[in-house]
């Protein structure tokens, strides 16, 4: 199957002996699914990490139940979802999960092999939740209990790994591994997002070493179609994480939701244009001298079927988050200067708004009416709605784009048109 017809969802890419290799949750195929390429942009599904689940996991989760969109052949089975996997010495571990939808009745599991595209071996779970009777006044112990699903390691600066994992019921966790890759102490570990089934799951720690901070990616909201992926900080991996306003991720105000949302649905509103939605659950990595974060999205009012997007993380001078507002296609984006083109005379602009989850339209500005200001390496700062941003401007295959953010964690994007 080609990339065209494969679905991605809760993606990961890790790069092995000339290939990249995707994992993610089963979408086409049972098992952990994995694909391969050597150019990121065409891929190509490679047999299941698992050929059956593990005893552990049949013994723990229910099988797949028959609904409107399940197909047959998978009624009576297990799914896999979320996976993790890290190098740790001489192999990589795959850390995975199982769950049922909408319950917290799920575990973590824990694979290891010597190379991506081999056997890998099952140590173990790693971490087990249960799901609760909603009766008797149990909501509440039910929704404030963590779910042991969408795992992500991360280590701090001193080396030392960290399991961090949870979703909507309890929030986001982290708890410290030991060096086979389990749990280092009893208990689910300490919450650092979410909690009482706010809308927050697949979370994903970098350290950045330049400002000596952690950051915390997390989604918040619908799967469907409100789904946007949002950043926040600390000086230790285990939290407090502070989004740019100065709100904890703790913190369970239905209002204010805390983070910096740094992708959501979207359309520039231009001919030829496509308009995207429920942008979420990333991961990190490194491709060349750059950061980039490898999310699935799905086209806009089309809630069934996700795919792969690969964004390019922007710091600004304060090491904020942002990405780029258009997808990794292969070719080199160019600043203004060797692209030798000017500014066009207009922007389309889409403002990220923390409090508007459903698809942000474009509007159109003249950069003269933002005083957009560009120097020849590609940095650029802006004035918008009484705020001062700054980003950077560039030209990929021909077309202008631009990607700001300001002291509030306020992001925009922008595409050239006449």
């Amino acid at each position: 199957m080609e990339s065209g017809e494969i679905r991605f969802h809760d993606p990961l890419i890790v790069f092995e002996d000339g290939q990249y290799y995707c994992f993610s949750t089963d979408t086409d195929v049972l098992g952990v699914q994995r694909a391969v390429s050597t150019d990121l942009l065409t891929w190509k599904l490679i047999e299941p990490v698992f050929s059956e689940a593990p005893a552990e996991v049949r013994r723990h989760i229910a099988p797949i139940s028959p609904g409107p969109y399940i197909p047959a052949e998978r009624v009576g089975k297990r799914s896999f979802w979320a996976p993790e996997i890290v190098p740790w010495g001489d192999e990589w571990r795959l850390y995975f999960c199982s769950s049922g939808f909408g319950l917290s009745q799920s575990m973590i599991g824990l694979a290891a092999a010597k190379k991506l595209g081999g056997d890998f071996e099952y140590r173990g779970d790693v971490l087990k939740t249960y799901d609760g009777k909603a009766s008797d006044g149990d909501w509440a112990l039910r929704f404030s209990a963590p779910n042991a699903i969408d795992p992500n390691v991360a280590r701090d600066r001193d080396g030392r790994p960290f399991l961090i994992y949870g979703s909507f019921f309890g929030g986001i966790y982290i708890a410290p591994l030991n060096d086979e890759g389990f749990l280092a102490a009893s208990g689910y570990g300490q919450r650092i997002a979410g909690g009482r089934h706010s809308a927050v799951e697949g979370a994903y720690v970098i350290y950045d070493k330049e400002a000596d901070h952690y950051c915390l990616f997390l989604s918040r909201g619908s799967l469907f179609y409100d789904y946007r992926i949002c950043v926040a900080y600390a000086g230790e991996i285990t939290g407090p994480y502070v989004d740019s306003q100065g709100l904890e991720m703790t913190d369970l105000d239905p209002v204010l939701q805390p983070g910096d949302k740094i992708a959501g649905a979207y359309n520039f509103g231009l001919p030829g244009c496509r308009g995207f939605m429920a942008p979420g659950h990333n991961s990190v990595f490194r491709m060349g001298d750059g950061l980039y974060a490898v999310h699935h999205v799905r086209r806009e009012g089309i809630r069934q079927g996700s795919f792969l997007q690969i964004r390019r993380i922007f710091f600004s001078s304060s090491r904020q988050i942002y990405l780029s507002p258009v997808p990794y296609d292969g070719t080199v984006p160019l600043p203004c200067s060797e692209a030798g083109a000017a500014l066009p005379g207009n922007l389309s602009l889409v403002i990220h708004d923390r409090f508007n989850n459903g698809v942000n339209y474009g509007r159109r500005f003249s950069p003269a009416a933002l005083d957009l200001r560009c120097d020849p390496a590609g940095h650029c700062g802006l004035h918008y709605g009484g705020r001062d941003y700054e980003g950077r401007v560039f030209f990929q295959n021909g077309i202008f784009y631009l990607s700001v953010i300001n002291a509030e964690g306020e992001c925009i994007w922008g595409q050239g048109c006449d």
